[in-house]
């Protein structure tokens, strides 16, 4: 038995196609958590202020380093997608971003989306806090040592961020939601 050696080169065109520029962009937009008091699916109760995010989202936008989007917070693979652009409204927090449609997860995620918005079509952040406080329905903070707020208290986050934002089929905030997907680059 004789070896035989292959040799394969490869080009890499980075020149868009005529035919790549009718494939869908990608381009997604969403309102990723609201403000005010809430509870949320799982029972957890949340009053999230602008105010909580407003030194993360200045940061970021100065950054230029994109925010991982993920499917279901499964940050054990890859992103499906990256979130370019955050904006706050009187509702809540809106993001804009990208499904990477050239990866098969991001492709597949993309098109059940495309066929199917409300199986799955809701956000989800994936938040953490440097400083936060228990609070009431109305905002009104429990005093400090007050056992009162297991009960009855709301989680806000006076200092924090997002690590993430996931695409998800059940979203723990029902005000977060997908609110615009485009399917092609114009």
């Amino acid at each position: 038995m004789s070896n035989v050696t292959l040799i394969c080169e490869a080009i890499l065109s980075l020149e868009k196609s005529k035919k790549e520029s009718s494939t869908p962009s990608g381009k997604i937009q969403a309102r990723v958590t609201s403000w005010g008091a809430r509870e949320g699916a799982d029972g957890r109760r949340f009053n999230y202020k602008p105010e909580g995010f407003a030194q993360w989202a200045d940061e970021f936008a100065k950054a230029g380093k994109p925010l991982p989007m993920y499917f279901q917070h499964n940050d054990m693979n890859m992103p499906v997608g990256e979130w370019q652009e955050f904006s706050f409204t009187d509702e809540g927090m809106n993001a804009k971003g990208r499904l990477f449609t050239n990866t098969t997860a991001g492709k597949d995620l993309y098109t059940i989306m495309k066929e199917s918005p409300a199986m799955v079509g809701g956000v989800s952040v994936g938040a953490y806090a440097e400083e936060f406080q228990w609070v009431k329905e109305n905002g009104e903070v429990f005093p400090a040592g007050s056992g009162e707020y297991w009960d009855e208290g709301y989680f806000q986050i006076t200092k924090g961020g997002l690590r993430e934002v996931s695409v998800v089929m059940y979203p723990n905030n029902p005000m977060a939601e997908v609110q615009k997907l485009e399917f092609l680059d114009r």
